[in-house]
Formats: structure tokens, sequence, C-alpha cells
């Protein structure tokens, strides 16, 4: 019998915001203008900003067979993370704070991938901890410990 297995992505919503730069930004270029360094500036901006929208708008978490799989996206930038079942050595529930953030970056508690919200899953790694936030806690949980199980 096949193990079960996980996919979830949540959509997040912080990604409206860097549209809305980015739109701005094409407004303000209407006024700038191009034909200075500023209108390249602010068209580069405009650019940059659409492009980290469509990096970030979901993460998707799924299972991969041997090891768990985060990606945001639709526009994949950035590579996927890959945690190997082996190396898990506990998970538990837990709760992001507004100082920890969204996005991709270290904390105090170890690395965080998230897009919305506070609700995550805390990984034990041999050298490090991960937290995945989701909107679907539970069911990530249970599946990790399952997988995870002796």
């Amino acid at each position: 019998m096949r193990p079960p297995t996980y996919r979830h992505t949540q959509d997040g919503h912080w990604y409206l915001l860097l549209l809305a730069i980015s739109l701005a930004l094409l407004v303000a270029l209407r006024f700038v203008g191009l034909g200075s360094w500023i209108g390249y500036l602010v068209l580069l901006d405009a650019l940059f900003m659409g492009l980290l929208a469509a990096s970030f708008r979901n993460l998707t978490v799924e299972d991969r067979g041997d090891h768990l799989r985060l990606r945001f996206g639709p526009l994949r930038l950035l590579p996927a993370k890959r945690i190997p079942y082996s190396t898990i050595k506990g998970a538990r529930a837990a709760r992001s704070t507004l100082m920890a953030g969204w996005g991709i970056h270290w904390s105090p508690r170890g690395w965080i991938w998230n897009i919305s919200g506070f609700d995550c899953v805390e990984l034990d790694l041999p050298d490090k901890r991960v937290r995945i936030g989701t909107d679907d806690g539970a069911n990530l949980l249970r599946f990790i410990e399952e997988r995870t199980a002796p």
C-alpha cells in the first residue's frame, strides 16, 4: 500500500500591494517619461515589483516521495526548498508573529517560509528549525508525523 501524499497551495494577499506599487510606478512613468535615467529607473522598479508579485502570490507545500518541497509561485524565480523526511527530528503546530513577517527569511526561531497568516508547522532539523506557514496546519502536521513515524 502506497503511503498518503500531501499537496496544498495557500494564496497570499501581499502580491496585491506589490502589483499596486508596480502600477503606480507605471503611472508615474507616464509623467516622468523614458527620456532620462530616472524614467528608466522607474520602469525597472515597476518591472521588478511586477516580478515579485508574480513570484510571491502563493506557497505550495507538497510531498515528493522522499522529501517535502516548498515553493513560491506561480512564477518560480526562486528555487524550491527540499526537506528530506529522514532529516525531520520533530514537528509541531506553532504560530508566527507579525514581527516574523512573511516571505523567506531567518528569524530567531529559525527559517520561515510563509505567504500569509500566522499559523505554521515548525520542523526540527539536525542543524536548524524551519517554519512552514500554512492555512492547513492540522493536515500538514498529521502528514509529516505519519511520514516521519518510526
